[in-house]
């Protein structure tokens, strides 16, 4: 409907083709659509239909059985088809039901001889043969070939031998991976199978997956007030839609981050903003002391901003270094040597820059310590950066920059997590200044709720890239493929 207004022009056109032999009806047919009919003598078919395609005017044809027709009877007999379509509909789906009922079980089950088959035959290259024996190889998990020499002793006997091959690391790339964890990482580990299959030899970073996403989601939302809605929800799409694998799924991820925001939510003394603690007066002070520090609980984020964005930095430095650290202990596991030296040198770098920086500020009262510790460490700083170039190239420099970038990335749990907990505040601050009850919680429910979706998606994508872009970038390979066991289709595992 927009090209409405082209119709006069579009008419102008098509008199002058026409030889003003020519009329157009236009009708609006819903909020987008005009439609309209161009009736126009037949011996200037061939120019009119040339001037609409070059013009890009969309032209609705006849079917060819009704071309020829009169216009007033090609109508009604497109009235009457319109009418009996319904139940046109109705048979072709009952037909089809029929033809489901009559076929689907016997298709189906040619469909799964015929993928057996395919299957077997792709299998025979893993078999050898000669007049008096035969070897078959094969791949599967250490902890199943103790059941497996069972199985073929009690069919054989002795006339089979089993032989365990060890796996060379050149072969690592096409080994298949066989990943098995307890029931509540599992859902982690789903997860972790959109970046891919951790290569065989490496370490599986579903665990962590497992710990650093619910403990980061937690550290960012930080409310009880939240974190109850949240668990409530996922309690209740879990216990609702109990049989959906994807309910499932999200919920089993979504519990223990829920969780952990009513934990920090205790943490940080916030249930809706400061709500219970400047309002209701509910929350109270506790203080203890570990190691000679003295520790005070509830710690008020927007208060202590410069004091949380240090511990910010402190996860992120943990977290970068222990990713650094898996790294190494992947290379040393997979005989890697240019890793090796890349990820130990970032490392080695890291840590000696750190030790420079903390002596420098807590080593006044050392005297020439403090200076000879800093020139140790300066230089290890530097041996370590020529061993990331000497492992990765020009890329082992870049990475030990963007490393250090990383760290600085994890001030995001502070930034984002302040400011939904100011936002909180501002809302408190605002139903506050209103003298209506009811207008008070109406307001306060509407932007409550606002701030609560924000804080269920917007630190849902900070959690997962500080763990799949900051950490999993330092140690996680992918693999080939995941071991999957030759077995018939739809059946149990077979050998």
């Amino acid at each position: 409907r927009r090209y409405k207004g082209a119709l006069e022009q579009l008419k102008d056109e098509l008199s002058k083709l026409t030889k003003r032999q020519c009329e157009i009806v236009s009708t609006d047919v819903d909020e987008d659509t005009t439609a309209a009919i161009v009736v126009f003598n037949k011996a200037y078919s061939e120019p009119v239909h040339k001037f609409l395609a070059m013009e890009n005017v969309n032209q609705i044809r006849l079917p060819s059985d009704l071309e020829d027709m009169p216009f007033d009877q090609a109508y009604e007999e497109i009235r009457h088809r319109r009418q009996e379509l319904p139940s046109d509909l109705d048979s072709v789906r009952t037909e089809l039901e029929l033809m489901s009922v009559k076929w689907y079980l016997k298709l189906a089950t040619v469909r799964d001889v015929l993928t057996d088959k395919i299957d077997e035959i792709s299998a025979i290259p893993k078999f050898g043969q000669t007049d008096y024996a035969f070897v078959i190889t094969g791949w599967l998990p250490a902890s199943e070939m103790s059941d497996l020499k069972k199985e073929i002793a009690s069919s054989l006997g002795t006339d089979a031998i089993v032989n365990q091959l060890e796996i060379d690391e050149k072969e690592f790339d096409q080994t298949p991976v066989a990943i098995k964890n307890i029931k509540a990482v599992e859902p982690f580990q789903q997860l972790l199978g959109v970046y891919g299959t951790p290569k065989y030899g490496t370490l599986d970073p579903s665990w962590f997956l497992f710990f650093f996403y619910p403990l980061f989601f937690g550290m960012i939302v930080g409310d009880v007030g939240y974190g109850l809605i949240m668990l409530g929800i996922v309690l209740y799409l879990r216990f609702r839609y109990r049989d959906n694998d994807n309910i499932r799924l999200a919920t089993s991820i979504l519990g223990p981050a829920a969780t952990m925001v009513i934990v920090f939510g205790f943490v940080y003394g916030e249930f809706f903003g400061d709500l219970m603690s400047r309002y209701l007066g509910w929350v109270q002070v506790i203080s203890f002391t570990v190691g000679g520090i003295t520790v005070s609980l509830p710690f008020h984020r927007t208060e202590l901003v410069t004091v949380f964005m240090y511990f910010a930095l402190a996860v992120g430095v943990i977290h970068v270094l222990l990713g650094l650290t898996l790294g190494l202990i992947n290379a040393i596991r997979t005989k890697h040597r240019k890793h090796m030296y890349e990820k130990g040198g970032i490392l080695t770098f890291l840590v000696a820059i750190g030790l420079v920086v903390v002596i420098a500020i807590v080593g006044d009262n050392w005297g020439s310590w403090s200076i000879w510790g800093q020139a140790i460490f300066a230089v290890l700083a530097l041996l370590g950066f020529i061993f990331a170039i000497r492992g990765g190239g020009v890329m082992g420099a870049v990475d030990t920059v963007e490393s250090v970038a990383h760290m600085a990335s994890y001030i995001r749990i502070m930034a984002v997590g302040l400011a939904g907990a100011i936002f909180a505040d501002a809302v408190n601050s605002i139903v506050a200044g209103i003298g209506m009850v009811v207008l008070a919680a109406i307001v306060g429910i509407l932007l409550h709720s606002l701030n609560f979706m924000i804080c269920a998606f917007s630190p849902t994508i900070h959690a997962l890239r500080l763990n799949f872009l900051e950490f999993f970038g330092k140690f996680y390979e992918t693999g080939s493929e995941e071991y999957r066991p030759f077995q018939k289709t739809g059946g149990e595992k077979g050998a």
